[in-house]
């Protein structure tokens, strides 16, 4: 889900609880991270909601039971 709500990758790798390697984890400190991994759980509720209630129905046609 953090894909297709364009989540970087570093970010949604930090969102999900894995750590910073390599050069990075003795450079940026993970709490510098803390706005831009709420705003990606912003955006995964949000493609949830589409998921659960999709406002546009675009071309869905209902079945008969």
């Amino acid at each position: 889900m953090m894909t297709r709500a364009r989540i970087r990758a570093d970010v949604a790798e930090i969102a999900i609880g894995h750590s910073i390697k390599g050069i990075q984890a003795l450079y940026d400190d993970v709490t510098e991270y803390q706005s831009m991994v709420d705003h990606a759980f912003e955006c995964v509720a949000n493609e949830i909601a589409k998921v659960l209630d999709p406002s546009d129905k675009g071309n869905v046609v209902p079945l008969r039971a």
